[in-house]
């Protein structure tokens, strides 16, 4: 039997590598969530690979093991040619209420803002008049999923009163989850293509839902706050930038320090990349008054700033309603704008990289879903553009002088050619005369741009 490896590959997840029986050294592999699971199942591989090679039975303990494996663990053993495929039972129910019930149970333990996600797409293919929960997984073909997309652009928005269809991305997204569901029943051996395969699921930027909030509009807005905590909320996402609601729910007293002017900011939609756990935003003038407002000097550091709010709180309601006392229309994407809209005004000042930072996304990222054209720079450009043009010209100056710089240098050079052509006529005396009469001699020597030892010490060198 050749060696056997385990390696592991996140900090909760434990692979083990095994030699494939007849594969001619591929190797394959099979994960577990401990260090613990990995060695009782390296122990059970083993045995299994042994008592294939003797072509003898396998021993109960290991068939109870087996029985125990996820669909995927199993799949990988048997697509090793370990063990045989499962067998489904003859009365296996193979419904899409049965494939959604199988599929949360494996995003247990993630989440709640995933798990939100994954039901809210559940629940809308059990709402579309073409499939019920009953519907034969094996039935559904890519007609049915196109059917299901153009349905759920329309009719899939069951949280807005005024309008029921979706956003663009908000359709792509939901899509793409869709196509993970059944991305699922292939690997259950239920079906063997998946029907939402070439259904468009990358989110681009949509410009028409993206909308600058301008200081006069949001003042307006945070004057109808009932509270210091709700003016805090509303604060933070348009003059701090953060992610709301779920920057929020980690953000301690203890962050927020008031003599360095900053604030430590967790965020759980970065927290998997590495170093995109915790980031720094300035404690800006803008945003310093509200919290000032907010704080109590009798509580502890490791109070919330924002107390009551968890990553499923709907904070979206409270805001339209406070727009609309305000006398201002309601804008696309609530929260997600005005964290746009800060990101917007402080690029126009501050260096995109530091800016990223702050705000905590990428310079990609940034140029393709939260930069927005405003009227006011394209007015300033207007009104400044004599300004730039006379700041253009002294740059144009510095640069002819760089020029002349470049021009006595080159003929440095061509004098130095001269002094090559001269040299073998002219003698060494004559040829110092022709340099020291350049005027640029007195700047710049020349000598061979690669100079070698003399022979006496290429000598000594070798000795």
């Amino acid at each position: 039997m050749a060696s056997r490896r385990s390696k592991k590959l996140v900090p909760t997840r434990y692979r083990y590598q095994f030699l494939v029986p007849n594969g001619y050294g591929r190797r394959g592999n099979i994960e577990f969530e401990s260090e613990a699971a990995r060695k009782i199942g390296a122990t059970h591989v083993r045995h299994l690979l042994k008592q294939l090679q003797d072509a003898l039975p396998v021993q109960p303990v290991t068939q109870a093991w087996l029985k125990a494996l996820t669909a995927d663990q199993h799949t990988k053993l048997s697509d090793a040619g370990v063990v045989q495929p499962r067998q489904a039972p003859a009365n296996e129910v193979r419904t899409l209420e049965a494939l959604q019930t199988r599929f949360l149970k494996t995003a247990k333990g993630g989440k709640a803002a995933t798990l939100a996600k994954l039901n809210q797409v559940c629940d809308a293919m059990l709402r579309y008049p073409g499939f019920t929960a009953e519907t034969p997984i094996a039935s559904i073909t890519k007609g049915d999923a196109r059917e299901f997309v153009a349905w759920l652009k329309n009719n899939g928005n069951i949280r807005d009163k005024e309008r029921t269809d979706l956003g663009i991305n908000t359709v792509r997204r939901r899509t793409g989850i869709a196509k993970q569901l059944f991305d699922f029943a292939i690997e259950c051996k239920w079906i063997d293509e998946n029907p939402f395969n070439g259904l468009a699921c990358t989110v681009n930027a949509n410009e028409e839902r993206m909308q600058f909030i301008d200081h006069a509009t949001i003042n307006a807005v945070i004057a109808m706050a009932p509270d210091a905590r709700w003016r805090a909320i509303i604060a933070l996402a348009r003059f701090g930038g953060l992610r709301t609601p779920s920057e929020l729910t980690g953000l301690l007293w203890q962050h927020v320090d008031f003599v360095a002017g900053r604030i430590l900011v967790h965020s759980p939609k970065t927290e998997h990349h590495k170093g995109k756990a915790t980031r720094y935003v300035p404690l800006f003038p803008e945003l310093r008054p509200y919290l000032e407002d907010l704080r109590a000097a009798d509580l502890p550091p490791n109070a919330p700033v924002i107390d009551g709010v968890t990553s499923a709180t709907n904070l979206r309601k409270g805001l339209q309603s406070f727009i609309k006392k305000a006398g201002v229309d309601v804008w696309p994407k609530l929260f997600q704008n005005l964290r746009a809209s800060r990101e917007t005004e402080l690029l126009a000042v501050y260096p995109a990289k530091d800016v990223c930072g702050w705000i905590g996304n990428s310079q990609a990222v940034a140029m393709k879903h939260y930069a927005m054209m405003h009227d006011s720079v394209f007015d300033s450009a207007s009104r400044n553009g004599a300004s730039i043009g006379a700041k253009f010209g002294a740059q144009n100056g510095a640069v002819g002088e760089i020029g002349a710089l470049n021009g006595a240098v080159s003929e440095s050079r061509e004098n130095s050619a001269e002094l090559d052509s001269t040299n073998d006529s002219r003698g060494f005396d004559d040829a110092s005369e022709v340099l020291l009469s350049s005027e640029n001699a007195k700047k710049w020597a020349v000598r061979d741009s690669n100079p070698r030892p003399s022979r006496c010490k290429r000598d000594a060198l070798t000795n």
